[in-house]
């Protein structure tokens, strides 16, 4: 007999032991019985007999689902890190690496097989239903609502008065397509279409989709083939449904720069061992084709790529120049993929006949080997945090992979976080700088628009409209950025000032004018608009500040002459959305291209030449340390997108704080300015990069009971700094900025600490500390969400 620790994708933090009855490979999945129910869970290692309790009955291992390990040793690794660093469950950061398909569903029926003379509180229920029968035991839990019932079941069965059948399935079912295959002619007479149909199958010999053919040729003709015995209809299981389809781009000759070979000299210098490079590039200087020179070296020596990109956006771009660099050597992972796709992707892989894996957040689990270069383009970017558990950052699980494997990493953008700037001045980073546009290009005129000088009720300026039309009038495209989704943030009423807000959340509703509901962006709940104030009665509303909705609008009236699209969150969710808008903007289908920060990121568009702000203040509002860095690295992104090829660019930005030094730097393409006084400002007031930072959330649906019990955790707190001698700062638990969120109200603390070490530390001892089992605490190392 055997036992091994296991650890179960939850929130709980503890392994539990199981034995089997044959020897099990680490991080094999296994079926095992956990309370009521049965769960999947991973073998994290084998447990000496002698390190058991005595008094305690282990239960057994009821299935193991493969015999080899789904993700290698090095993934392992990688998630024992991410469990210790993030404060996760162990299982769970395995989950997180492996393709949702894997994901088990467990199905459990049990027959009554003779009368049951066990005497538990289940029994007397299943004496009553009739024998012979099978019973879900998922719906005798529901039915006779008794606890402890998977122990009563298991004591039933092994007295043999039950028998348990279980199943256990993957969340992926086999699919099967219909095909149409060419039998023969024969003797058959046949009219002029159905020789048609015939010539079509005898020169395309493979089988055929029926629907691609439907579309071609009517169904009533192809029935009648079929009929006639000349062709075959069947069913046919499909195993490789999936396959990528990148865009096409112009061949064109690329002549480096100086910087950009001394660059790529610098790094290739260093393949075969670990190394990370910051690579500080001004938009449009040329940092992808650096990647794709040192791609090829890496692709030379037999070794794969890791490729991060943040959005979804940038990927149809990004997969067109990898796949004319280096053809079907690439995959791609990327949330817009269905789960079928991205497990035909993974298995892809996995089995080494993809060498260049490029992808979003998730695609840091990409199960490569052998690795030889790691790229992360846009470092700075957010998107790059996960928002749940585990909530690791992929740019700094990019380091790590790196470092296993004893490889270069390249951190690329034109706005580095202060975390890489911070690494590069102490010597942690390589700093490489491209400050130049290759060819002719050079950086756009920025134009600054103070709108406390225009019409109060007016969103664009009469200097910006004058812009655009001057744009339209030569066939010249026009980005315009507004950092907010939606028709309107919120929708008040006018004799009381009451803002209609989310009946599960403290916050607004914000007003969605092309499905005429409201919608709160932190729960998804939905409601119709109101035609009546519900605390004064009144019938009058305002909106507030306006969204993209609102801005396409606006523009649509302006120029009805142009071909305006937008992309945002809410367009996003159209299947290919992203394919569409690239292919659009380059074939010149698009006027003006209207979005959120997403189009801010990476695009390039060769006859973008005007590229707008609609109100640079946004993100300025919010109670965020990092709020100037991201509006400075915003204004900088989307200033980057005009002028990229021989056409000059300009840059129109409005706002009403022009005396911001995020907005007057990033204006003048002052980078080292501003992160020289930003710096200054985070180290003295203790935020990172100085110090280290976490933040724990606390969750319950009572409020009273959830400030009580954290009004009881302030003697502890004291303490714990005191024990750590000022190495370590603790604020709060105080309410969350947004009070309440889907019904659950939440206060927040942030923990400050001179290294990673105290911070682990402090975090372990709050996170230990007694609070009600109905308190859901959530903890979050290095967090980018202050909200």
């Amino acid at each position: 007999m055997y036992y091994y620790e296991v650890s179960l994708n939850i929130d709980i933090a503890k392994t539990f032991y199981y034995y089997s009855n044959s020897e099990l490979k680490v991080g094999v999945r296994v079926i095992i019985p956990f309370g009521n129910m049965l769960k999947s869970g991973f073998v994290i290692k084998k447990v000496p007999e002698k390190m058991l309790s005595k008094n305690i009955k282990y239960k057994s291992v009821i299935e193991v689902l493969e015999e080899e390990p789904k993700i290698s040793e090095e993934l392992l690794d990688l998630s024992n890190w991410i469990s210790a660093y993030y404060f996760c469950s162990l299982g769970r950061a395995i989950t997180s690496m492996l393709p949702a398909v894997l994901n088990i569903e467990i199905m459990q029926t049990i027959t009554i097989l003779d009368n049951i003379v066990i005497s538990n509180p289940l029994s007397k229920f299943l004496s009553s239903l009739p024998k012979d029968q099978k019973y879900k035991v998922k719906d005798i839990l529901r039915t006779s609502k008794l606890s402890g019932i998977f122990k009563q079941l298991t004591e039933l069965e092994q007295v043999g008065h039950i028998s348990i059948e279980r199943k256990f399935t993957q969340k992926m079912k086999t699919k099967k397509s219909l095909y149409v295959s060419f039998l023969g002619v024969g003797d058959s007479a046949l009219t002029v279409k159905q020789l048609e149909i015939v010539e079509y199958f005898q020169d395309n010999a493979d089988k055929q989709l029926f629907k691609d053919v439907c579309n071609m040729y009517s169904v009533s003709r192809i029935n009648n083939l079929v009929s006639k015995g000349i062709l075959k209809k069947e069913f046919i299981t499909v195993d490789n449904l999936f396959k990528q389809k990148f865009n096409k781009i112009s061949n064109k000759e690329i002549i480096l720069t100086d910087e950009q070979t001394n660059s790529i000299i610098a790094i290739t210098e260093c393949l075969g061992q670990f190394k990370p490079f910051l690579l500080h590039g001004i938009t449009g200087s040329g940092k992808t084709e650096v990647y794709i020179r040192v791609m090829g070296k890496v692709l030379e020596k037999k070794q794969t790529c890791l490729v991060l990109i943040p959005e979804i956006a940038l990927t149809p771009q990004t997969a067109a120049r990898f796949y004319q660099a280096f053809g079907e050597q690439i995959s791609i992972l990327h949330s817009g993929l269905s789960d079928r796709a991205r497990y035909e992707e993974w298995n892809r892989i996995k089995s080494g006949s993809s060498k260049l894996v490029v992808g979003v957040r998730s695609a840091i689990f990409a199960p490569l080997s052998n690795i030889g270069l790691v790229i992360v383009d846009e470092e700075h970017d957010n998107s790059y945090k996960q928002d749940n558990s585990p909530r690791y950052n992929a740019r700094d699980l990019a380091i790590v992979r790196a470092k296993y494997n004893s490889c270069p990493i390249i951190l690329g953008s034109a706005t580095p976080s202060l975390e890489s700037i911070q690494n590069t001045k102490t010597g942690k980073y390589e700093l490489l700088k491209l400050t130049k546009r290759p060819t002719s290009a050079t950086l756009p005129r920025v134009t600054l628009i103070d709108m406390r000088k225009e019409p109060k009720q007016d969103l664009l300026s009469k200097y910006l409209v004058n812009r655009i039309s001057d744009k339209l009038r030569v066939n010249e495209q026009i980005m315009i950025l507004h950092n907010r989704r939606g028709f309107s943030s919120f929708v008040q009423c006018r004799s009381c000032g009451e803002i209609v807000q989310c009946r599960h959340c403290d916050i607004s509703m914000h007003f969605h004018k092309d499905s005429n509901e409201l919608i709160c962006h932190y729960c998804g709940t939905t409601s119709s608009v109101p035609r009546k104030c519900n605390n004064c009665g009144g019938f009058e509303f305002k909106l507030g500040t306006p969204g993209t909705q609102k801005i396409e609008e606006i523009l649509n009236e302006r120029f009805p002459e142009a071909n305006i699209l937008r992309l945002d969150s809410d367009t996003a969710k159209k299947k290919d959305a992203h394919s569409l808008v690239f292919d659009s903007m380059h074939q010149g289908d698009v006027d003006i291209l209207l979005g959120t920060q997403m189009i801010a990121k990476g695009l390039d568009f060769p006859n973008v030449t005007l590229a707008c702000v609609i109100s640079a203040d946004l993100s300025l509002s919010f109670p965020d340390f990092r709020a100037a860095e991201k509006t400075f690295q915003l204004l900088t992104q989307i200033s980057g997108r005009a002028g990229r090829a021989e056409k000059k660019g300009e840059v129109v930005i409005q706002t009403y704080n022009p005396e911001h030094y995020a907005i007057s730097y990033a204006a003048d393409n002052q980078a080292d300015v501003f992160y020289k006084e930003e710096l200054a400002l985070r180290k003295a007031l203790k935020y990172p990069p100085h110090f280290k930072l976490a933040r724990i959330i606390y969750l319950h649906s009572n409020e009273k009971l959830l400030t009580n019990s954290l009004d009881r955790m302030q003697p502890f707190i004291q303490s714990l700094m005191r024990e750590f001698n000022g190495s370590v700062q603790i604020l709060g638990p105080v309410p969350a900025p947004i009070g309440k969120i889907n019904k659950m109200y939440r206060f927040h603390l942030l923990v400050k600490a001179e290294n990673i070490t105290f911070l682990q530390q402090s975090v372990s001892a709050l996170r230990v500390y007694q609070l009600p089992p109905s308190v859901l605490v959530k903890i979050d190392i290095d967090p980018y969400n202050m909200l």
